[in-house]
């Protein structure tokens, strides 16, 4: 239910957020819909790998997602970063 694709590479510990155009959830469009990069996440936290991530698909257009580590779980509000890029077309910046 939601326009955008998350692909997680565990290996190099990236994620990457894509829209489909148009929209995959359309029945007409089912099979045939482009794929267009928004941004993506290189994650470096030493020892401590991400082990899972999850976005929730109820969430649909205000996604969050979710990341699992050795330390516990942690919680990024994807939606914001999206916003960021749809109306600024820059990429908010991460704060520490």
């Amino acid at each position: 239910n939601s326009k955008y694709i998350y692909l997680f590479d565990r290996e190099n510990q990236i994620f990457i957020v894509y829209e489909s155009r148009p929209l995959k959830t359309n029945d007409q469009y089912a099979t045939s819909y482009n794929l267009y990069y928004l941004f993506s996440f290189a994650f470096d936290l030493g020892n401590n790998k991400i082990k899972d991530v999850t976005i929730p698909s109820e969430l649909g257009d205000r996604p969050e997602l979710y990341v699992l580590t050795q330390e516990g779980i942690n919680k990024i509000q994807l939606y914001e970063f999206i916003d960021s890029i749809k109306n600024n077309n820059v990429l908010k910046q991460v704060n520490q």
